[in-house]
């Protein structure tokens, strides 16, 4: 009996083993991941965006203005207010929420062009920064985790084996 237990433990072992390597890795990638948030606020790149010329609108149906004060985050409710400060020299501006994006690893915030020359030349293409939440919180509409997936549906074979609701009791 003795020896069944030792056998057991010892298929647990590796096992437990890999579960605690994938654990840190994990750790240490999202440590070492460009986006972090701390009782500061999240830090990563900052990007600029907005053509001018090509008239688009925003993802809450604004036309999207350049020249406003305005910004796009992935989770944060539209109309939130941020404050945006640039990590190497201080300078800051704060914005509206109004656009979903960025869509660039490393980056948590697109500003409009005039807010990002408040912060940054524009010729920079990104800046380090720090985001502070003024008001507005993540929308709970938007998962901040991958949702799992749906059930598999049934293949033809399957659907076509089981008994129809119309067929004939007999």
């Amino acid at each position: 009996m003795r020896l069944e237990s030792t056998v057991r433990l010892s298929r647990f072992v590796p096992v437990t083993a890999v579960a605690a390597v994938g654990l840190l890795a994990a750790v240490a990638v999202s440590a070492a991941g460009a986006e972090a948030r701390s009782s500061d606020g999240e830090q990563c790149l900052a990007s600029w965006y907005g053509d001018p010329d090509q008239p688009v609108h925003t993802a809450s149906g604004e036309l999207l203005d350049p020249a406003a004060l305005t910004a796009a985050h992935r989770t944060l409710v539209f109309g939130s207010r941020i404050r945006v400060v640039n990590r190497n020299d201080g300078r800051a501006v704060e914005v509206r929420i109004n656009d979903r994006g960025p869509h660039t690893e490393g980056r948590c915030v697109n500003l409009t062009r005039a807010a990002f020359e408040a912060i940054a030349p524009l010729s920079a293409g990104v800046a380090p920064i720090t985001v502070q939440v003024l008001s507005g919180e993540d929308d709970p509409a938007i998962p901040t985790t991958t949702p799992p997936s749906p059930p598999a549906s049934p293949t033809p074979a399957a659907a076509a084996s089981s008994p129809s609701s119309t067929a004939p009791n007999g």
